[in-house]
C-alpha cells in the first residue's frame, strides 16, 4: 500500500563498504574506522597521524587522528591514554575557536578521534605567506586566545599551543587544535611514576583528563613555546597557555621568537632568566602590545596576567586607546597641515576635529570590556546548554556593530565640521539616523545584559539582525528620508528610544513585554501625530505581534505601517512592512493574490528607499519564495530562493544567520520539486552555517538536522534520518522545554522514521504528542494541523486502524482545503492516502475516483514530469491491475520510468516495480523482464529495510512462484 508521507525523493545506491582492516600499516582509500571510510592521509605528527575521511550518517567529511605506536608498549599505552584524553579534553568544549570533537573509539589496538575537518592553514602557514599588519595578527591571535580561554573555563590547560596547533580556515575562523597534552587541573593529579609497567591502563572511573602521564621531572611541550615551570618539569596552569600564546604573539608580530638561543640549553636560560630581546627592525607593532605581551612572558607566573580573560581584556583596552590616539592624531596633522597654509585661524578646525574625535567615542560608556563580562556572566547564569560560545558570538556582532557606529559618527562629522562637504540639512539627517540606531544598540545590549534562556537563544540572531549605519552617511540615502521634525523634536525622539527599547525586548524574546511597553508609546505618536513615528510604531507592532503568532494582529499593524510610511516618505519603513506582509497574507494566512500585490508595493518602496546592497529586496524575495513554495510553483520558488541567497552572501558574508536560513529555505524547496541531490548539499551546508553561526545546541540547529534528515528518509537510510530526527527533539526540549509547539516538529518527524522502521507503536505515540503540542498552541483548525492528522492516519493504515485513519484523512482534506485551495499538491497527497483506506476496505471504486483525482491536481501543478506525480500513477496502476490490466500496465510503465529518470532510488519507488512485474504477467508481456522488474523491487526493499519486509517476503514468495 502506497502511503504519500512526503515529497518523493531518490536514494544513493549502496555499496558494499571494505572490511575493517586490522593491519597496523598505513590506511589505504576506502578503509573503515569505526563508522568512517578513509579518504586520504593528512599528515602525520609526533603522536598521530590524520585522514581525511567521510561521515556516511551526516553526509560530512571530518579528520580522523589515530594514534602511532610506540615503539615498545610503555610508550603505546601513553599514547593511547593521550589521545584518549585529547578526546576528552575537546568533548568538553562547545566554542567557535576551539576544533569540534565528534566521536572516540579504538582501532584495533590504536586509539582514534572523529573531529572537525578544517579547510583552511596552520598559524605558521598563514604567517608565512606574507607579512601581516599588526591589526590583522592581532585578530587572528585574539581569536586563538578565546579558544584557550574557553579551555581555562572548562578546566583544561592545552599546554603545548604553538603556530601549528592553531588553524585558520578558509572562512577566516580561527580554531585551537591538538589538545593531547591539555589535563584537567585536578589539585592532587594521580602520577604514573617512576615508570608504566606492560599492563597500565587508566584506572575505571576515572577522568583520564586528570592522569599525568609523564615521569617526574619529564618535560612536555615544544621548547619554543614552554614557560619556565614547563622546563623545570613542574605542574602545568593556564599561567603556561598565557605564556605559549605570548610567544606565539611576539614571532608572529616581529617574526621572531622573543627568546633567543641556538640549543635546548642556551633557550632554557634565557626564558628562565626572563631576558626578551629586542624586535627586530622593519617589523612594527605599537609600544603597549609589545607591554602587554612582555607582561605574559614573564618568567614568574604570578607576574604575568591573572588569566587570558584579562589579557584578553587588555588588548581591548590597548586597541580602543588606539583608535582614539590615531584619530587624534589624524585630526592633529589636519590641524598642523591647516595651519601652514592659511595661517592661525584655521586652528578653530583643528578643535572641531578634537570635538569629531570625542563624538566617535560616544557608545564606549555603552560596550567595553567590562559590559562584555556582564554579558557572559548573565548568560552564563541561565544555564543554557552553550552560554559562553552564544556570548563570545553575541558579543563580536555586537563589537561589529558598536566600531561601525563609531566609524559613521565620526564620518559625519568630519564632512561637515572639518570639510565642510556637507549642509546643516545633511548632517541633520545623518544625526537623527545615527541617534536611532545608537538606541537601538543600547537597548539591545541592555535586554542582552538581563538575560535570560530565552534571550540567550535569541541573542546571536538579535545582534545580526541590527540595522546597519552606512545609510546614515550616504547622502543620497539620507536625501530619501523624511526630515527630522522641526517641532517637539525631544519628544519625539524620546519615544524614538522607547520604540527601541520595545523591539530589543522582542529580539529578546520577551514579546508580551515588548507589546506591554509599545502600545503606550504608540498611542503618545498617533497624539503627537508626527507620521513617520506613527509608521515605525505600527511597524514595531507587527514586529512583536508576528513573534506571539498573532498573525491578524500583525497584517493590520503592518497594513497601517506601510501606508503611514509611505504618506510620510519613509519608504525604508514601507518596504519592510510591505515584504513582512508578503510573507505573512501569502505563507502565514495563504491569500496568495494578496501577498503578490504587496510584493509589488515592496518593490515600488525599495526604489523609493533606495537599497544599494539590495537586502530589501532579498527580504522580498525570500517572502517571494515562500509565497510560491505554498502554491506548489516550486520553479518559481527556487529562483526566489537562490537569488536572495545571492544578495545575503554578498552583502552579509556567509556567517551571517540569515544566510543559513535562506539556504535551508532553497534545500526545502528543492526536496519539494524532486531535485534531491540539490537539497541534500544545500542542507548539510546550512546545518554547518547554522551551527557556525548560532551554536550546536541552538533550536535552528534543530531545524537543519530535520532538513538534513528529509534526503535521508527519501534516499532510504532510515537509521540516520532517525539519528538526526532524535538530535533535532534533544536540541528542542533543551532549549525550548518539552511543551513548546516547536517540538512538535521534531516529534512528527520522529514519528515518520518509526515508522518507516516498523515501530507502529512509537510512531503513534510520537504522532499523537506531537498533534496534541500543535492544536494546544495553533488551534484544531490551524493549516499546520493537516501534516500532523496525515503522519497519524498513515500510522494508522499501516497498523490496519482504517475507521481511525479515514477521519484524520478527511478532517486533514478539509483544513488544507480551506486553507491552500482544493487544487493544492497538499490536498493531492492526502486523497491519495484516503484512496488506500477505501481500497484495503473493499470499496475500490471510490479509490480509483480518489487517485483520478489526485493525480490531475498534481499533474496541473507540478507538470505531468514531476517525480510526485510517479505517486499517484503507481497508485492508480495498482488499483486498475484485478480487472483493468491494461490500463494498469500503460500507468506502472509512465510511473516506473519517471521514477528512474529521478537520480537514486526513492521510498515507494520498488512498490511500482513490483506492480509493474506483475502487469507484465498478467497482459502476457516479456516474462524476463517482469523477474527483472521483481528483482528491482526485491533489492529496494531490502535497501529500505526492516519496514519493508513484510514487501520483500511477497515479493520473494511471487518470484518462487513464477519459477514453479
Amino acid at each position: 500500500m502506497q502511503l504519500d508521507t512526503t515529497a518523493a525523493a531518490t536514494a544513493s545506491p549502496v555499496r558494499s563498504e571494505p572490511a575493517l582492516l586490522a593491519s597496523e600499516d598505513e590506511l589505504p582509500r576506502g578503509a573503515r574506522i569505526g563508522r568512517y571510510t578513509i579518504l586520504e592521509r593528512l599528515g602525520v605528527g609526533g603522536m598521530g597521524v590524520v585522514y581525511a575521511a567521510r561521515d556516511p550518517e551526516l553526509e560530512r567529511k571530518i579528520a580522523i587522528k589515530l594514534v602511532i605506536p610506540g615503539a615498545q608498549r610503555e610508550s603505546a599505552e601513553v599514547d593511547r591514554i593521550r589521545l584518549l584524553r585529547e578526546a576528552q579534553a575537546l568533548a568538553k568544549l562547545s566554542h567557535p575557536n576551539v576544533v569540534a570533537v565528534h566521536d572516540t573509539g579504538t582501532h584495533g589496538e590504536r586509539v582514534w578521534i572523529a573531529m572537525e575537518l578544517i579547510e583552511g592553514q596552520t598559524l605558521r602557514t598563514w604567517a608565512a605567506g606574507r607579512t601581516r599588519p599588526w591589526p590583522e595578527a592581532l585578530r587572528v591571535l585574539r581569536e586563538a586566545g578565546r579558544g584557550i580561554e574557553a579551555a581555562h573555563a572548562a578546566g583544561l590547560v592545552h599546554r603545548d599551543l604553538k603556530p601549528d596547533n592553531v588553524m585558520v580556515g578558509g572562512d577566516g575562523r580561527v580554531r585551537v587544535m591538538d589538545f593531547g597534552l591539555a589535563h584537567g587541573r585536578a589539585p592532587e593529579p594521580t602520577v604514573l611514576s617512576p615508570g608504566l609497567s606492560d599492563h597500565t591502563t587508566a584506572p575505571t572511573g576515572l577522568d583520564l583528563l586528570t592522569l599525568r602521564l609523564t615521569r617526574v621531572g619529564a618535560l612536555e611541550g615544544t621548547p619554543g613555546y614552554m614557560a619556565p615551570e614547563q622546563w623545570m618539569g613542574l605542574e602545568a596552569t593556564p599561567a603556561v597557555d598565557q605564556f605559549a600564546w605570548c610567544v606565539t604573539a611576539w614571532e608572529l608580530l616581529y617574526g621572531e621568537r622573543p627568546f633567543a638561543g641556538e640549543t635546548p640549553i642556551e633557550l632554557a636560560t634565557q626564558v628562565m632568566a626572563g631576558l626578551l630581546r629586542a624586535p627586530p627592525r622593519g617589523r612594527r607593532a605599537p609600544p603597549w602590545l609589545r607591554q602587554v605581551l612582555a607582561r605574559g612572558l614573564a618568567n614568574e607566573p604570578g607576574r604575568r596576567w591573572p588569566s587570558m580573560t584579562a589579557l584578553l581584556a587588555a588588548l581591548d583596552r590597548g586597541q580602543a586607546r588606539a583608535r582614539r590616539r590615531a584619530f587624534g592624531a589624524t585630526v592633529v596633522a589636519v590641524a598642523v597641515a591647516v595651519t601652514a597654509i592659511v595661517g592661525l585661524r584655521q586652528w578653530d578646525h583643528a578643535r572641531r576635529l578634537a570635538g569629531c574625535a570625542a563624538q566617535a567615542g560616544e557608545l564606549d560608556a555603552t560596550w567595553n570590556p567590562a559590559a562584555r563580562e556582564r554579558l557572559r556572566l548573565a548568560f552564563r547564569a541561565t544555564g543554557f546548554p552553550q552560554a559562553e560560545w552564544t556570548a563570545i558570538r553575541t558579543s563580536t556582532w555586537l563589537e561589529d556593530q558598536v566600531r561601525a557606529w563609531q566609524s559613521a559618527r565620526a564620518r559625519a562629522c568630519v564632512r561637515v565640521e572639518v570639510e565642510g562637504r556637507w549642509d546643516a540639512g545633511t548632517f541633520d539627517r545623518a544625526e537623527w539616523c545615527l541617534a536611532e540606531r545608537r538606541s537601538a544598540i543600547e537597548s539591545l545590549i541592555g535586554e542582552l545584559t538581563r538575560a535570560d534562556r530565552t534571550a540567550v537563544q535569541m541573542a546571536v540572531a538579535a545582534a545580526a539582525s541590527l540595522r546597519g549605519v552606512e545609510a546614515c552617511v550616504d547622502p543620497e540615502l539620507l536625501r530619501r528620508l523624511p526630515a527630522p521634525p522641526t517641532e517637539g523634536r525631544a519628544e519625539v525622539g524620546e519615544l524614538r528610544a522607547e520604540l527601541a527599547r520595545a523591539r530589543s525586548l522582542g529580539l529578546a524574546g520577551r514579546y508580551v513585554e515588548g507589546l506591554a511597553r509599545l502600545e503606550p508609546a504608540r498611542a503618545r505618536a498617533e497624539a503627537l501625530a508626527w507620521p513617520p513615528l506613527v509608521a515605525d510604531a505600527r511597524a514595531a507592532e507587527g514586529e512583536l505581534a508576528r513573534g506571539l503568532a498573532l498573525p491578524d494582529r500583525a497584517a493590520a499593524a503592518d497594513t497601517a505601517a506601510y501606508f503611514a510610511a509611505a504618506r510620510a516618505g519613509a519608504w525604508d519603513v514601507a518596504a519592510q512592512a510591505a515584504a513582512e506582509l508578503t510573507f505573512l497574507v501569502g505563507y502565514k494566512q495563504r491569500r496568495p493574490a494578496e501577498a503578490r500585490a504587496w510584493a509589488q508595493h515592496a518593490e515600488v518602496a525599495a526604489a523609493h528607499a533606495g537599497d544599494p546592497e539590495r537586502l530589501r529586496e532579498a527580504q522580498r524575495l525570500n517572502s517571494l519564495a515562500a509565497l510560491h513554495y505554498v502554491a506548489g510553483d516550486y520553479a518559481l520558488a527556487r529562483g526566489a530562493y537562490e537569488q536572495a541567497l545571492a544578495i545575503r552572501e554578498a552583502a552579509l558574508g556567509r556567517e551571517h544567520p540569515d544566510v543559513a536560513t535562506t539556504l535551508s529555505n532553497l534545500a526545502m524547496t528543492n526536496q519539494a520539486a524532486g531535485s534531491f541531490a540539490a537539497a541534500r548539499e544545500q542542507a548539510e551546508r546550512a546545518l554547518a552555517l547554522t551551527v557556525a553561526a548560532l551554536g550546536p545546541a541552538h533550536p535552528d540547529v534543530a531545524a537543519s538536522l530535520q532538513h538534513l534528515g528529509h534526503a535521508h528518509i527519501e534516499a532510504g537510510e532510515l537509521a540516520a534520518a532517525h539519528r538526526l530526527y532524535a538530535r533535532a527533539l534533544v536540541i528542542q526540549e533543551a532549549a525550548l522545554g518539552p511543551d513548546h509547539p516547536a517540538v512538535a516538529e521534531s516529534l512528527s518527524n520522529l514519528a515518520s522514521a518509526a515508522s518507516k522502521m516498523g515501530d507502529l507503536t512509537t510512531a503513534a505515540a510520537l504522532h499523537e504528542r506531537g498533534l496534541a503540542l500543535k492544536e494546544a498552541a495553533l488551534g484544531r483548525d490551524h493549516v499546520d494541523i493537516a501534516f500532523s492528522l496525515n503522519g497519524l492516519a498513515n500510522v494508522y493504515v499501516e497498523a490496519k486502524a482504517y475507521a481511525r485513519a479515514k477521519a484524520l484523512y478527511e478532517r486533514a482534506i478539509a483544513i488544507w482545503s480551506r486553507s491552500l485551495g482544493p487544487e493544492h499538491p497538499d490536498v493531492a497527497r492526502v486523497l491519495g492516502n484516503l484512496a488506500n483506506v477505501y481500497a484495503a476496505t473493499g470499496d475500490p471504486g471510490k479509490a480509483i475516483a480518489l487517485v483520478e483525482r489526485a493525480l490531475a491536481i498534481k499533474e496541473k501543478a507540478l507538470g505531468r514530469d514531476h517525480p510526485n506525480v510517479a505517486v499517484s500513477l503507481a497508485s492508480l496502476g495498482r488499483l486498475y491491475l484485478q480487472d483493468r490490466p491494461g490500463e494498469a500496465l500503460a500507468l506502472l510503465e509512465r510511473a516506473v520510468r519517471l521514477y528512474e529518470d529521478s537520480a537514486g532510488r526513492q521510498y515507494l519507488e520498488p512498490e511500482a516495480h513490483f506492480d509493474l512485474a506483475r502487469a507484465l504477467v498478467a497482459t502476457g508481456g516479456d516474462r524476463s523482464r517482469a523477474l527483472a522488474e521483481a528483482g528491482a523491487a526485491a533489492e529496494g526493499f531490502r535497501e529500505i529495510g526492516a519496514a519493508a519486509q513484510g514487501q520483500l517476503r511477497e515479493v520473494e514468495a511471487w518470484l518462487a512462484g513464477q519459477e514453479r
